[in-house]
């Protein structure tokens, strides 16, 4: 290699910034070979010399193309607030090089995001436990919500269900973002009108199904075609929350399968009532048939005293509770 050849050199250098690892010390050295490799291929700033990699302006040149640059940076310049605003304005994904008290700068952690939502990555811990903060962003670049769960995987899903909540980004971006099952459960049980929109995947968890249609019977229209005609599954729901009755399902499951696990439901209720075994507290809402219109009826219909009954599980509720 010609190294006094310098426009063949910085040719090679464009596409290859190797070429600078085996270059002599006094290429590595050169002042104008740094700036100007700043310039084409700042990726080239790993290989000049420890002196050069501590100029302020080699520096800034680089970041201001290609902002990890950073990571070539000597320490002092890390440290440098102005260079590593710069840096993370260029590309957010420089904030992973800053020194840590620069990591937890709101004004550099905001640049940082709008450029490469990456960025939120590298936020540190007690910035991504700052909740008004996170919210602050994500409420303005909701765009970025897919990141800072990929991001944040180890934090709990309540929290994440209050950046949620409070971002405003439920309805326009997580039914299709989220990843996380034990998530996803939480954030349908405060929102169970999403289910309608989540991906398939999540459609074939028994534990998911089974929580959208506890919380609105509504979801039964959305569930796949072997919950639906699933009558154990269905018994489950009606009998959901430990044991207090849920009826609202009835309204939307088909006819052939309504009378038939109307009459299972009944015969759990009648043997609970004769083994004194009252685990459950009554849902004014319970449906039955379309000709029969609520489960006071429907008890009597079957010789079950209704004003018994729900008197027993009052006084059996004010014993547990």
């Amino acid at each position: 290699m010609d190294w006094d050849n310098k426009k063949n050199f910085f040719q090679i250098l464009r596409e290859n910034e190797k070429i600078l690892e085996t270059a002599p010390i006094s290429i590595r050295n050169d002042r104008e070979i740094a700036l100007m490799t700043a310039k084409i291929n700042p990726k080239g700033l790993k290989y000049i010399s420890k002196k050069l990699q501590d100029d302020e302006e080699v520096i800034m040149e680089g970041i201001r193309r290609y902002g990890p640059a950073l990571e070539f940076a000597s320490e002092r310049l890390k440290a440098n607030r102005d260079i590593v605003l710069r840096a993370v304005q260029s590309d957010g994904e420089a904030l992973k090089y800053a020194i840590l008290e620069l990591k937890s700068d709101k004004e550099i952690i905001w640049n940082g995001i709008l450029s490469n939502s990456i960025c939120f990555r590298y936020i540190p811990k007690n910035m991504q436990l700052d909740k008004e903060f996170i919210i602050e962003i994500l409420s303005k670049y909701r765009v970025h919500m897919e990141e800072y769960l990929k991001s944040n995987k180890k934090l709990s899903n309540k929290h994440l269900v209050d950046i949620i909540k409070n971002s405003g980004l439920l309805k326009n971006v997580v039914p299709h973002k989220i990843r996380n099952e034990q998530l996803m459960l939480e954030v349908i049980k405060t929102y169970p009108y999403i289910y309608g929109e989540i991906g398939q995947p999540y459609k074939r968890s028994y534990i998911i199904n089974k929580t959208a249609v506890e919380e609105d019977g509504f979801n039964y229209l959305f569930l796949p075609k072997e919950y639906r005609e699933n009558k154990d599954f269905i018994i489950d729901v009606i009998f959901h929350n430990k044991g207090s009755i849920r009826g609202d399902i009835l309204d939307y499951i088909p006819v052939n399968l309504k009378e038939e696990i109307i009459n299972k439901v009944l015969g759990i209720i009648d043997r609970i009532v004769k083994e004194k075994k009252l685990l459950f507290s009554l849902n004014k809402n319970f449906k039955g048939l379309e000709e029969i219109q609520s489960l006071k009826n429907i008890l009597e219909l079957y010789g079950i005293n209704y004003k018994e009954l729900l008197d027993n599980c009052l006084v059996f509720n004010k014993k547990i509770n």
